[in-house]
């Protein structure tokens, strides 16, 4: 998964990393509003899709994982 896509379409749950960023996020979405956003994996910091372009971070990201478990468990997701 190298291709650069707009945050919006990166699957909720899955783990991204923005260029020029060295730190990985996980893109969450509130199941009940609809309303995306981010969390910093290593601080667990929340930041909604409106903060995002406040951080420097820009709309568009890399689809590094679908998921924890993928990052955990060798590409193999344990559903």
């Amino acid at each position: 998964m190298s291709e650069i896509i707009h945050v919006g379409a990166a699957q909720d749950g899955s783990v991204i990393q923005f260029p020029f960023s060295a730190k990985y996020w996980l893109k969450v979405c509130n199941p009940f509003t609809g309303v995306g956003g981010i969390v910093d994996l290593t601080k667990g910091a929340y930041y909604s899709m409106s903060e995002i372009e406040r951080l420097g971070l820009g709309l568009y990201c890399k689809q590094v994982y679908r998921d924890l478990n993928e990052c955990f468990y060798d590409g193999e997701s344990e559903d």
